[in-house]
């Protein structure tokens, strides 16, 4: 399956179809903007940002939904930008960016930070507080820019992870 967001029915939401570009159907129906789809890596769950409170300042909260579309519940709630949610590895929590744009208003640079939490919301752990992490970010996001990004699914754990080490080989990444 593939998770996307579209505006087909008029507001941006999350739908999902089948590889082939068959069968679309919609998972999220908020009020407000609802993007950038991450599946579980056993494909049961998916996290994602949304507005909800379709503020002008776009304040962004994590999300999950079951892959099905039910049980949709908020991981974070609070008065900034949190967004780009992903998986860890080890399928017990997720990490993501928090941001306050607002900075901007008082004449500062935002500082963008990596969170780690449980797939719960809770323990909110900040694993980067360096205030050069903005620039080192944009560099990245220039890079992975320019990328032709697909999902290969591989039965084999074995190939999977030579082909995790060659994608991160290939990138430079950790």
């Amino acid at each position: 399956s593939i998770v996307f967001c579209s505006q087909r029915d008029g507001d941006l939401e999350l739908y999902m179809m089948d590889a082939d570009g068959k069968n679309p159907r919609r998972l999220t129906y908020g009020v407000g903007y609802d993007g950038g789809p991450f599946f579980s890596l056993d494909g049961k769950t998916i996290l994602y940002r949304a507005d909800r409170k379709n503020t002008p300042e776009m304040l962004l909260q994590i999300r999950m939904i079951d892959a099905d579309g039910k049980n949709d519940r908020a991981l974070t709630d609070n008065t900034i930008f949190n967004w780009a949610p992903y998986y860890h590895a080890s399928g017990k929590y997720f990490i993501y960016v928090e941001v306050d744009h607002a900075a901007y208003a008082r004449g500062e640079r935002p500082n963008y930070d990596l969170f780690l939490m449980n797939l719960d919301g809770k323990n909110r752990t900040r694993v980067t507080s360096d205030p050069e992490f903005a620039e080192a970010f944009e560099a990245a996001k220039r890079r992975v820019a320019t990328m032709d990004i697909r999902f290969v699914d591989e039965p084999d754990p074995t190939r999977q992870a030579l082909l995790e080490i060659y994608a991160a080989t290939a990138l430079g990444t950790p």
